[in-house]
């Protein structure tokens, strides 16, 4: 069969076409949205650093997020961790990627800095994608809120969580053999302690954040190097991670949050 000059000529300018075609998408993909090199859509739609997983969560609905376009970051740590507030917060989700909250009372000890909640989901993540048949790490007691009066950290209510005020501190339990989700105490119950998974747990907090101390009983625990670990008897059955102040000194905000380590899994 013969073909005519005219039917020549479109089928030779087809794959011009679609190299065109493929051309327009890429430059729309990656020359317009401008998304950060290590977003992922799975967690952050938009690329603004605050997880899709935060911007949905109905306590933060106060904030005004979307998913579709990008949120500055506008928290600020005010004080210090032993005399502070807490300034536009945000709430981490109870049950996330690797990581499980184990206060059910709701929407009050689970608030702090994006940078906190940013190094516990990251955290999560590569716990998880490391360690796919391990059980979730439990985390608490960030800073202290109150949706119905619209305040945030500050001292804590019949407690004795002072170091726990401006958004920067979480504990977190020990990492257990058996895997449940449930409370360790290493000095009464030895033989529960996973030591390998606590060293790690704690080099993927130092890998994803801007961590400034971590405050455990480093008893049996080896493998890690760091610097800023302190010893600390009483923390037997937790141990608490403090992250650098975002904001600085001078608590000023609004762009994106700063990130520990990006290169994620």
């Amino acid at each position: 069969m013969k073909l005519r000059f005219s039917q020549v000529l479109i089928l030779a300018s087809l794959p011009v076409v679609a190299l065109f075609t493929m051309g327009c998408a890429e430059i729309q993909i990656e020359d317009i949205v401008e998304n950060p090199p290590d977003v992922n859509p799975y967690y952050d739609s938009d690329g603004d650093g605050i997880s899709t997983a935060v911007e949905v969560n109905p306590p933060n609905s106060y904030l005004s997020l979307d998913t579709t376009v990008w949120d500055n970051n506008l928290c600020v740590a005010h004080g210090s961790p032993n005399n502070g507030w807490l300034e536009k917060p945000y709430n981490i989700v109870d049950q996330g990627t690797g990581y499980y909250r184990y206060n059910t009372e709701a929407d009050t000890d689970d608030w702090g800095t994006l940078e906190l909640i940013y190094m516990i989901e990251a955290a999560g993540r590569e716990w998880h994608s490391h360690n796919m048949n391990a059980a979730k790490f439990g985390i608490n007691d960030l800073s202290y809120g109150d949706l119905s009066t619209m305040t945030f950290g500050g001292p804590w209510p019949n407690s004795d969580h002072w170091s726990h005020q401006n958004g920067l501190d979480v504990d977190v339990r020990y990492v257990r053999k058996d895997g449940n989700p449930i409370g360790l105490n290493i000095e009464d119950n030895p033989q529960d302690y996973d030591t390998a998974a606590t060293s790690t747990l704690f080099n993927r907090f130092i890998r994803n954040g801007r961590v400034d101390i971590i405050i455990a009983d480093t008893a049996n625990l080896g493998n890690i190097s760091w610097s800023g670990i302190i010893h600390d008897d009483d923390h037997d059955d937790h141990f608490h991670l403090r992250i650098i102040d975002p904001d600085g000194t001078e608590n000023k905000r609004g762009g994106k949050t700063m990130r520990g380590n990006t290169d994620e899994n």
